[in-house]
């Protein structure tokens, strides 16, 4: 289940997120839940930058996340379908070490010597290069959920991986009242 809320917002009212009122609620619910789920937990990029109560609760939130996944790990259940697929998941942390590096290569633009907005003036697009880097990116994202159990909770933050990926790695949603849920419903 991926848990998708928005931020504060630039006021005070209280319907912007259900961080506040109903986030670790919705959380506790989740972890407790008869049939175990994974839940992957992916706020807002702006989550707390406005408001310190917003960013204590996602901070407790990642928090209770932290401690249902080594509370599961440690499971006969957990414990051993992570037995059964480490070398699986140990590759797929390699992938992942391979595609950055390889990135990293790619993303150095046009000739060296020059600043950014020289390099990007000087620079003529290459459709072979982001046609790799395209492909690398897709990679990468495959590796990453591969990187770890199916059945581990997560915290995703960051650009990498997009709500998208994470709408396809999810068989649920709860979110707040905002783009994400038709872009969830959208997405398939």
């Amino acid at each position: 289940v991926l848990y998708a809320p928005t931020w504060e917002g630039w006021d005070d009212n209280p319907g912007n997120t259900s961080l506040l009122l109903a986030g670790e609620n919705i959380v506790r619910r989740l972890i407790t839940a008869a049939e175990p789920v994974r839940i992957i937990y992916k706020p807002h990029p702006f989550t707390g930058i406005r408001s310190a109560r917003a960013k204590a609760v996602d901070a407790r939130i990642r928090g209770m996340l932290g401690k249902a996944a080594t509370e599961r790990a440690a499971e006969p259940r957990w414990a051993k379908e992570a037995e059964r697929t480490a070398a699986a998941r140990s590759a797929a942390k390699a992938e992942l070490v391979r595609i950055d590096a390889r990135l990293a290569e790619l993303a150095a633009l046009g000739h060296s010597g020059g600043d950014d907005a020289e390099e990007s003036r000087v620079s003529l697009a290459d459709p072979a290069r982001e046609a790799e880097v395209a492909r690398l990116r897709a990679e990468w994202n495959d590796a990453y959920w591969r990187s770890f159990g199916w059945w581990e909770h997560r915290t995703v933050t960051g650009a990498q991986p997009k709500l998208y990926d994470c709408f396809n790695e999810s068989d649920a949603m709860v979110s707040d009242i905002s783009s994400v849920v038709s872009d969830f419903i959208a997405s398939g």
